[in-house]
């Protein structure tokens, strides 16, 4: 009898942990994308198995493959479990962390299958049952405001589907989308006395400045990833207005850092 009863007693504790994970570990109140936030890795449980696994993120902004955010601007984000051998069912955790691991934007426009979880006040995107897939597309939207770099955590399982957690694989992997134009002084984005942008358009080759107090002055030129691109001094400037050349630039939102005497300004314009 007490054979019988050790025998149930071992086969409740294998269902237990073969179904404990079965919709996702958020909802078990677990990190295991191998964050700041995790107790563990996904594959401390999911593993002894054949499977090789290894993680793949991109982000995209329509069509072009991005690495870093403009606030409020919405991005894809696409994730990949590669693998050796044949794995018949796939899981996902995933979550996105700013500098003090609270939630780094936020996802949206996930596809079935996928629920979004919220442990210890964080947003988790996790499988609400194993996937037959590899694959995971959502949207993105980025902080409102610049808050400095944001860290994807992923982690991804290729699993046997025989209901366990061995003979799996598993891995984690971490993705850094940074500020975009981190290092601009965006407290001073307001016109002030001294310089300033006529028209934040450029709807030819040139932007046009104005600056009410002569004196020599300088400026530089960034794109939205931070990169200075254009840069020059000028000096014994007396005129009211002063058109920069801009030819050769291509469409896109840039950043200009005047630079007088007194102070420094940042200002954004478009290319059109």
């Amino acid at each position: 009898m007490k054979k019988i009863f050790t025998n149930i007693l071992i086969g409740i504790l294998v269902l237990g942990l073969g179904f404990s994970f079965k919709h996702g570990v958020t909802k078990k109140g677990q990190d295991r994308t191998g964050s700041p936030l995790s107790i563990g890795k996904c594959f401390n449980c999911h593993k002894a198995g054949k499977f090789g696994v290894s993680l793949e993120m991109k982000i995209f902004e329509g069509e072009n493959e991005v690495n870093n955010y403009t606030p409020g601007h919405r991005y894809k984000l696409k994730f990949q479990i590669k693998h050796t051998g044949n794995p018949s069912k796939f899981g996902f955790q995933i979550t996105s962390l700013n500098k003090e691991n609270k939630d780094g934007g936020k996802f949206e426009n996930l596809p079935d299958g996928f629920a979004l979880r919220k442990l210890s006040g964080v947003n988790y995107i996790d499988h609400t049952s194993p996937r037959p897939v590899q694959f995971l597309n959502v949207d993105w939207v980025a902080p409102a405001t610049h808050e400095g770099d944001v860290t994807v955590y992923f982690g991804g399982i290729a699993a046997n589907g025989n209901g366990g957690t061995s003979g799996d694989g598993g891995a984690v992997k971490s993705f850094k989308i940074a500020d975009g134009t981190t290092g601009l002084d965006y407290l001073s984005l307001e016109n002030d006395n001294d310089l300033f942008i006529l028209d934040g358009i450029v709807h030819t080759n040139y932007l046009r400045l104005r600056k009410l107090k002569a004196d020599n002055f300088s400026f530089k030129i960034f794109d939205r990833q931070g990169r200075i691109i254009l840069k020059n001094n000028i000096y014994n400037y007396t005129s009211s207005n002063y058109d920069l050349m801009l030819n050769g630039l291509s469409s896109g939102l840039y950043f200009i850092q005047m630079i007088s005497s007194k102070k420094s300004t940042v200002k954004s314009f478009v290319v059109k």
